[in-house]
């Protein structure tokens, strides 16, 4: 739902208040593509919730290796957005979007790329 409101850029700040605190319960049950959605959708409304981004920065540590190319992107976008200098999700980026640079399409290397230039 963060994401689809996200997406249309329909911001509402009590049904954002209420994802967010609700995410932070439910996070360890999070797939990789619900942390990329939540992250993306966060950023790019430009909500602060450091308690939110840190938790979705733990979970995506967690299980970086599920996370595919678009998650890893999203994620990273997500905190160079947000101008989130957090070096551990960074360093796991970093790692894990070298092991897998031959399955990133052009968008997705781009945008993996600019994130980590612009938060290192």
């Amino acid at each position: 739902m963060a994401w689809a409101f996200a997406k249309i850029q329909h911001m509402d700040q009590n049904f954002f208040a209420a994802i967010c605190s609700q995410s932070m319960g439910l996070m360890g049950q999070f797939g990789a593509q619900n942390l990329g959605n939540l992250a993306w959708a966060v950023a790019k409304l430009l909500i602060e919730d450091a308690p939110l981004m840190m938790a979705i920065s733990n979970m995506a540590r967690q299980k970086m290796q599920s996370c595919g190319h678009q998650e890893i992107g999203n994620i990273a976008w997500a905190f160079a957005t947000l101008a989130i200098r957090d070096l551990p999700l960074l360093d796991a980026v970093a790692a894990e979007a070298t092991q897998r640079m031959a399955h990133f399409n052009v968008q997705g290397m781009a945008n993996t790329a600019w994130a980590l230039a612009k938060v290192s």
